[in-house]
Order: structure tokens, then C-alpha cells, then sequence
């Protein structure tokens, strides 16, 4: 779980520099992703867009709820 949270912030760093956007320090993986789909908006309103966004979201609530590890 905590790998795959950080390949998700990783790949949003990633569009953000390459769109010149600065990346905050505290951003958490919700954040994070609402910054980088902000780069491309029409990619958002997508059905795809709403579909990675909700499980964007729900990584990062596992992830809070069992750890780095993935061990409760």
C-alpha cells in the first residue's frame, strides 16, 4: 500500500514540474493529484478522471488506516 501511495505522488510531482507548477511540502496524495489534474482539466472531467480521483483518494485513506507496510 505505502509503495503504491508513493508511486501515485511520485507520478504527480512528475506532471507538476513538467508544467512548471511549484510542489508544496506538506501536500498530501489528495492534494497532490488535484494539483497535477490542474494542469489538464479537461482530463478530470472525464469519466476516467472521476474514476482515478475517487481511487486517488481511497489509496490514500488505506494507506493512513494501515500504515506504510500495509500491516495494521
Amino acid at each position: 500500500i505505502g509503495a503504491a501511495k508513493n508511486l501515485v505522488e511520485a507520478a504527480c510531482k512528475i506532471v507538476l514540474e513538467h508544467a512548471g507548477e511549484q510542489i508544496p511540502r506538506a501536500a498530501n496524495l489528495s492534494k497532490l493529484f488535484t494539483l497535477a489534474t490542474r494542469t489538464n482539466p479537461a482530463d478530470v472531467k472525464s469519466e476516467l478522471g472521476r474514476s482515478l480521483a475517487a481511487t486517488v483518494q481511497g489509496l490514500g485513506d488505506l494507506r493512513n488506516a494501515v500504515g506504510a507496510g500495509g500491516t495494521p
